[in-house]
């Protein structure tokens, strides 16, 4: 799937890197939690930062040593730490995502485009270190997890054979609001909401109301906000 939204034979065009971004860093945040410190999830929060322009240039150099010291980056090997080390590092990468960094998923490419493996292989590694499963089934919580990885790429970047143009009739006030504060408190729960309010504004788009009506998962990026708030 990541590779066709990278490819512009179709005519489409390819996805901006803040929505690649926050695709890396909806992944970790899936696994980011307890036993785990706070440190890989102030990490993310930092690389968010960078993909929504919140971070000048000029202060590259000092988040990049912020970023490689909370994420870990030579500390483990976990899994999990590592995932998180490949989405943060792709922050303070220049803007062209490596297109190398598809080509294998063991790559030592810092590049976000291999987060979302480290992610799955964290799911794995919890299985089996864990004892929590069966061995016959620990391949089923990597597919499970891509699964819900797969589900969060189309809640970042839609559909991109059928591209929905917003009409400006339906940012009333209470949307553009509904859609702010779902964007800012990661509120997704919400969105039931917002499709009720794009309703009474007169959109009758299938894609947009099904996806708020949607349990998700959901995550910043979701492009029905993005469509809202006018963010590529």
């Amino acid at each position: 799937m990541l590779r066709v939204l990278y490819s512009t034979d179709d005519g489409t065009a390819s996805p901006s890197p803040r929505k690649t971004r926050l695709f890396g860093a909806a992944c970790c945040r899936r696994i980011v939690n307890f036993p785990f410190t706070d440190s890989p999830r102030q990490a993310l929060d930092i690389a968010e930062r960078f993909a929504e322009g919140d971070v000048r240039e000029s202060d590259a150099t000092y988040w990049r040593d912020i970023i490689q010291r909370v994420a870990g980056a030579s500390i483990s090997d976990d899994a999990t730490l590592r995932a998180v080390e490949c989405a943060v590092s792709a922050f303070v990468l220049p803007s062209r995502i490596e297109r190398k960094g598809w080509v294998n998923p063991y790559d030592s490419q810092r590049s976000v485009v291999n987060a979302h493996w480290w992610c799955a292989e964290a799911v794995y590694q919890a299985a089996v270190y864990n004892d929590l499963l069966a061995p016959a089934q620990w391949k089923q919580t990597r597919s499970d997890e891509e699964h819900a990885q797969s589900t969060l790429l189309r809640c970042i970047f839609g559909n991109p054979f059928r591209p929905v143009a917003v009409d400006p009739q339906w940012l009333t006030s209470t949307v553009t609001q509904l859609a702010q504060g779902i964007y800012d408190d990661r509120a997704f729960d919400r969105l039931p909401i917002l499709a009720d309010a794009l309703q009474d504004a007169g959109c009758d788009n299938a894609d947009v109301l099904n996806h708020c009506q949607h349990n998700g998962p959901h995550a910043r990026g979701c492009w029905v906000v993005d469509l809202v708030l006018g963010k590529a």
